[in-house]
């Protein structure tokens, strides 16, 4: 699993945004082991932001890290 959430959210919180008039989640869930994935997203506001994985004991082992947007 792959989300883009709040920093700080120890729980899955994604982003959501509309895109060309469609409902998306930051999120891409079921990436098995040796398979890629590609998620494209546009930050519209800047803020601390955090990359984790919420699947069990993936983020409390360290699959986090904490981003900064900036203007």
């Amino acid at each position: 699993e792959f989300v883009i959430e709040p920093a700080g959210s120890t729980e899955e919180a994604a982003l959501e945004a509309e895109v060309n008039g469609e409902e998306r989640e930051a999120e891409i869930e079921d990436i098995a082991p040796g398979q890629t994935a590609e998620l494209e997203w546009t930050f519209t506001e800047p803020g601390d932001f955090q990359f984790a994985c919420h699947l069990e004991d993936h983020f409390q082992a360290g699959m986090v890290v904490e981003i900064e947007v900036v203007e």
